[in-house]
């Protein structure tokens, strides 16, 4: 009998049922509205962590888990799809978490309630900050106007 067989065999452990899933890791900032943005998705964190670089270490199919200063700060589930959002609404201060998570309509119909200067800002932090995709000839027209104008 071989030394593995009478030593060595014994000691073993069966295989584990799932295959050993290999982690990621990425660095990130923490945004000013909380969100690290890691693999296309968005991760939020505490008030705390606001303007953090933090260390992102996420697995294939299940966790992301995000540390800063060594310490496990916060663990998401993964995302499934690119530019998925993954909020905790704890993460935002008790004030903010109203006007944060709350309907855009509601959010106007309250600032229009306080008077219209604030309905008027309001209006303008919930407009979209990226102008949206051409939608026909109409819209790229301008831009070709524009080229035109430089080249000739």
């Amino acid at each position: 009998m071989t030394r593995f067989e009478q030593l060595e065999q014994p000691a073993l452990l069966p295989l584990p049922a799932q295959p050993f899933d290999p982690p990621t890791w990425a660095e990130a900032r923490v945004h000013p509205d909380h969100h690290l943005v890691f693999d296309r998705s968005y991760y939020s964190l505490p008030t705390r962590f606001v303007g953090k670089r933090v260390w992102v270490r996420a697995t294939t199919r299940r966790l992301v888990e995000i540390y800063c200063d060594d310490v496990l700060a916060k663990t998401h589930p993964r995302a499934t799809r690119r530019g998925t959002w993954v909020t905790d609404p704890n993460d935002y201060p008790q004030a903010a978490k109203a006007f944060l998570l709350a309907h855009p309509a509601y959010c106007r119909k309250k600032a229009a309630e306080l008077g219209p200067h604030v309905a008027r800002m309001i209006g303008e932090l919930r407009r979209p900050r990226h102008p949206q995709p051409a939608q026909g000839p109409e819209r790229a027209a301008p831009g070709r106007q524009i080229r035109s104008k430089a080249v000739g």
